[in-house]
């Protein structure tokens, strides 16, 4: 995947990877190949070995090397560069998708920050449960989040949604906030406006997404405009339309990702993001990149540690 993003020109690649989730959270693919919280925990490490060592390669040498085998052998080491060697081009960062389920989820993310703090760079804060059920993984699992809501209605499960999301907001401070609305991915209505809806009881949903909008700005977060949306046959990408025009108004910076689960997905869809930011009234897209001498402060929760700051790209240079 990344020497995909290298071939496509990317100059900023961000590596994400969901956090490991406890035995009483698997999805059912998992329970079905035997895995385990343990199962998880292991493949995360093996992530952040794996994603370490390709990027101090490729800052060592300027040159991505093969992927590791599964041996017992001991991990490349990247040889100093040398005259003739490559200077990298791009920047490599490595991050943690979050997730926020249950209570236990804080502490097993706490505990994971200090083990790998220093190989991060940046929190993705997202939320894919709602009443510690999956709301994105398929529509029986959908249908049984609504059920849990009162009154079982999609927007009933929005305003949830939207409360979790703020509960995580406020106990995370993620520098990005991933797939802002993706609650609606397997609703009835996915492409419907966000400022016509309301609960039962005449709760508008606008005013909860604003509340978090609000809350991203005044700790200085960035909305992550996904092209997976897209991917997955909505109108728009994530966020929606009328959210990303808000923000933009409010003074809010976005980020671009592909939210890519393989190498055939880097940069899907991209070519489409000009237009759709130059139709919101945004006018540059920030990214993240390490502060000098890729340093910093271990990541941690709560907007401390940051080891980013933000550079721009005006929109009128994209593609």
């Amino acid at each position: 995947m990344f020497q995909k993003a290298l071939d496509s020109g990317m100059t900023v690649f961000a590596m994400t990877e969901h956090m490991p989730r406890s035995d009483e959270d698997l999805y059912p693919e998992e329970l079905e190949a035997n895995d385990s919280a343990q199962t998880l925990s292991k493949r995360f490490d093996d992530y952040i070995t794996e994603a370490s060592r390709l990027r101090d390669a490729y800052y060592a040498t300027g040159s991505l090397p093969e992927a590791e085998s599964n041996t017992n052998k001991p991990p490349m080491h990247p040889t100093p560069p040398s005259s003739k060697q490559q200077q990298p081009q791009a920047e490599i960062l490595i991050a943690l998708e979050t997730e926020f389920i249950r209570p236990s989820t804080l502490t097993l993310l706490k505990a994971l920050l200090t083990k790998h703090s220093s190989q991060l760079d940046f929190l993705l804060g997202s939320i894919h449960h709602v009443h510690t059920i999956p709301i994105d993984f398929d529509h029986p699992t959908y249908l049984s989040a609504r059920a849990a809501c009162t009154p079982p209605t999609d927007t009933q499960l929005f305003a949830d949604y939207f409360d979790a999301q703020h509960a995580m907001l406020r106990a995370l401070q993620p520098q990005i906030v991933g797939h802002f609305d993706l609650v609606r991915l397997l609703s009835d209505t996915p492409d419907a406006d966000w400022r016509t809806l309301a609960t039962s009881s005449g709760e508008k949903l606008w005013s909860k997404i604003q509340r978090n909008l609000d809350f991203v700005k005044s700790y200085g977060g960035l909305l992550e405009i996904n092209t997976s949306g897209w991917r997955k046959g909505l109108e728009d990408p994530y966020p929606k339309r009328e959210i990303v025009e808000s923000w933009t108004a409010m003074g809010g910076d976005v980020v671009l990702s592909d939210d890519s689960h393989g190498v055939a997905q880097v940069g899907t869809n991209y070519e489409r993001l000009k237009g759709f930011l130059e139709g919101c009234g945004v006018l540059r897209v920030a990214f993240l990149r390490r502060r000098k001498g890729r340093g910093g402060d271990g990541v941690s929760v709560g907007g401390k540690g940051k080891k980013c700051e933000f550079g721009y790209v005006d929109v009128s240079e994209l593609w």
